[in-house]
Order: C-alpha cells, then structure tokens, then sequence
C-alpha cells in the first residue's frame, strides 16, 4: 500500500527560486555600481558558498538561520570581487533576496494540478523544507499553501535536510511511522537519501529526464524508489502501487 502521508520538498519541486535569486543580484550589483561583474557567476559563487546548510550549523556549532547563513556567504563573495561594504549594505542585500524569493519565485506548472489530484485522492500533503518562515509566505503567494496541512521548515526544526532531526520531527508532526511516509523531492543528497535513511519511500521529481524512470533499490545505492519528470506521474505510481500489491 502507497504511503497515506506525503512530505514535499518547496524550492526545486514545487516552485523555482532561480530567476529569483537571479534578479535579486543583478539588483544588488546595479546598486554598487558594479556592471562588470557578471550576475550568473555571482550567483553561482554564492550558491556554492551556502550549500549544504547544514555544513555551516557544524561549524558553528549551533543551529544558524538561512538568513544568517546568507550574510555570511555575500560577504565571501563580495570579498572575492575586492568589495567591502559595511553591515547595514550586507543586510539590505539579505532583505532583497528575502524580498525578491517572496515576490518573485515561480510555482512549476505541474504542482497545483498534482497536489490537487492527491488531496482529493484523500492523501496527507505536508511540507519538509531546508528554509525560513518567509516559505509560508511564498507558498500564500503562489496559492499552494491550502494544500498542505503542517509542513516544517528547518528554522521550526532547527535542523537541515538531510539530517535526520528534521525528518524525525516532521513524521512526529504528522503523527505516522516512517512506513506511513513518502517525501517527494528534486534532491538525491537532501530529499532522497536523507529521507531513505529514516525509512520513507522516496521519490526524485527530475524534470531534466536524466534519471531512469524506473523503481529503483534505495538500500542498495541510495537512489529513490521513484523517479517521475512531473509532478502529476505520482498520481499513476500510486495506481500501479495498488495494483502491484491487490
């Protein structure tokens, strides 16, 4: 039997933070007067720089907040480019990409049809996402939110996928065994392997169709039990689940 309570990954799965993020650092580079600096490559530098979050929490020792672990990794960057700026600038330049992810992140074609399909199918629909409080708020936004009873962030966890905590918690949230549980997401090393090791059924959404679409062995190689291109293929993994098992 498919599991009764599904958990979703946020940025990635449901919704893209790309163009987001992007237009928050051209943004910011037009603010200090940098035009020769290219906004791809700040962007990837500082993405390299942030994950995996839960690398920085070891560091530190103590959990830190998305919005701390940003400052930390624009000033690395900034620094890169022989730019200094003072602490006020660094928080602006936070409070943009907060901002712009809010206002700006765009929700796949596929979640709204998929998470319809599953809520009227009687599932639990849940959120575990490696983010702040302003998720909520994108998922308002993108009209998303009523489709999901309580989800968890990492900031509500203090934890970081794909540490277990976070799982733990989510499943202790939903009131189910990890056997009751399927988490769907868009990464191998965060979603999939973080949630196989708790013992959930996992499944990858690769919409780039790199993957084989097929069932596979996660004890075996880490991989997922499914992998589907759209969101809405869940629906028919089910089917073909119940059929497997009746």
């Amino acid at each position: 039997m498919f599991p009764r309570v599904i958990f979703f990954d946020a940025d990635g799965t449901l919704f893209d933070n790309f163009g987001a993020h992007l237009t928050a650092v051209k943004a910011m580079l037009q603010d200090l007067d940098r035009d020769d600096i290219d906004p791809g490559d700040f962007h990837r530098r500082w993405d390299s720089k942030m994950f995996p979050f839960h690398r920085h929490v070891e560091r530190a020792h103590r959990f830190l907040p998305i919005s701390q672990i940003m400052v930390t990794c624009i000033k690395l960057v900034l620094r890169e480019h022989g730019i200094n700026v003072d602490r006020k600038s660094i928080n602006k330049y936070v409070t943009m990409t907060r901002s712009s992810f809010i206002n700006y992140g765009r929700p796949f074609e596929d979640a709204p049809h998929a998470l319809e399909d599953l809520r009227n199918r009687g599932y639990d629909l849940r959120i575990i996402s490696n983010a702040d409080m302003d998720l909520y708020k994108q998922l308002g936004r993108m009209s998303l939110r009523s489709f999901f009873k309580r989800g968890i962030t990492s900031f509500e966890a203090r934890s970081y996928k794909p540490l277990r905590t976070i799982f733990f918690k989510a499943l202790r949230i939903a009131d189910c065994t990890p056997e009751e549980a399927a988490m769907v997401g868009d990464s191998v090393e965060y979603d999939i392997v973080g949630a196989g090791k708790v013992g959930m059924t996992t499944i990858l959404i690769d919409r780039s169709k790199k993957c084989c679409d097929s069932r596979r062995t996660a004890i075996r190689n880490d991989g997922p039990d499914y992998v589907v291109s759209d969101l809405r293929e869940i629906s028919g993994r089910i089917d073909m689940e119940h059929r497997r098992t009746s």
